[in-house]
């Protein structure tokens, strides 16, 4: 895992936004899934600022949703799908047949996480950006006893259900690629950002692999490149 520290977000979204439009640049038809929350955020911004200055053609590239809370409609403003409408499809003119998503209806779910994961059977991960969560969870891989690997329906722990992009709205499970298909991504950018980040930031950082710790098996992967803010590793 290479280890970068930064010391403002500015610095963190930047340095993500450079390494997704490069790859973009030597891979046009790429496949990138998309993380959520305020981590990426800025990342998202100037990636869009660079592709747009620079008129990137990605229109051959596909964007796979990574989670998204089961139970909310998709055009809920809290959903992980308006996030992304709104802060990247969007803007740069993304095609629905370059989104590859997945509805929350319990009553289809289980289905649809069989067809995501034959998607990405066939059109494997080249690129995964990832937060790291206040529970050391990846999407929304919880902590627990065993991990999924692949795409499935999700309990959510008692702080995911508190989660910010919520907003106090009750939600019990989420859906979530699982680990086999994020750790089979070529490249994985994971982005730690947030001083409540830091007591598992040090947990992470003792290298030891368990399902109580989601994140920890990025330590498996050969080719993560971690960008943390300074004032959750020191």
């Amino acid at each position: 895992m290479k280890i970068t520290i930064t010391d403002t977000y500015e610095e963190l979204s930047a340095l993500a936004a450079i390494q997704l439009f490069e790859a973009v640049k030597q891979k046009n038809d790429l496949n990138c899934c998309l993380a959520t929350g305020a981590s990426p955020m800025g990342m998202y911004k100037n990636f869009i600022d660079m592709v747009k200055q620079v008129n990137l053609n990605i229109d051959h590239v596909l964007w796979t949703k990574l989670d998204e809370w089961v139970g909310l409609p998709l055009d809920n403003p809290s959903t992980c799908e308006s996030f992304l409408k709104t802060y990247f499809l969007e803007p740069l003119d993304i095609k629905s047949e370059q989104f590859l998503s997945f509805q929350a209806d319990p009553n289809t779910i289980q289905q649809e996480c069989e067809t995501i994961h034959n998607k990405l059977n066939e059109r494997p991960l080249d690129i995964c950006i990832l937060g790291l969560g206040k529970n050391g969870h990846l999407g929304l891989n919880e902590p627990g006893e065993y991990l999924i690997p692949n795409a499935h329906v999700v309990q959510l722990d008692a702080l995911s259900q508190t989660h910010d992009m919520l907003n106090h709205q009750v939600v019990t499970q989420g859906v979530t690629l699982g680990l086999y298909e994020i750790l089979n991504a070529k490249k994985i950018i994971f982005l730690v950002n947030g001083a409540d980040k830091k007591a598992v930031y040090q947990k992470l950082m003792k290298k030891e692999i368990s399902t109580t710790l989601p994140a920890s098996f990025l330590w498996l992967h050969d080719n993560v490149e971690m960008i943390v803010m300074r004032d959750v590793a020191e």
